[in-house]
């Protein structure tokens, strides 16, 4: 019974990181469509769904911004995948989105 236990605790938590897993994978892609256009890049946009809230976003941050964003998004998935708590790390990682800086 304590290994079953253990065994769905476990499961639970690989779900919860691989949800977190895709849904940064795709701030990354979207994050990647604001540098492009922040570069004067139109013609590679992947999420031109929503290219009007990516303008928005890059003409009103930094590419600067952007690619430290891109880049805590990277450093994030990692440390997912080497067992952080997943809630420091999204909170880390919103402080960098609003801020542009890495805590």
């Amino acid at each position: 019974l304590t290994a079953l236990k253990k065994e769905q605790e476990q499961r639970a938590k690989r779900s919860v990181r691989d949800g977190l897993d895709r849904v940064l994978t795709d701030l990354q892609s979207l994050y990647r469509d604001i540098v492009m256009l922040q570069l004067g890049r139109e013609t590679d946009i992947i999420n031109s769904e929503y290219l009007d809230e990516m303008r928005r976003i890059s003409e009103a941050k930094s590419a600067t911004h952007t690619l430290t964003v891109l880049e805590h998004l990277s450093e994030t998935r990692d440390a997912l995948g080497h067992n952080v708590q997943p809630a420091l790390a999204l909170e880390s990682l919103l402080v960098t989105v609003i801020t542009g800086r890495k805590p």
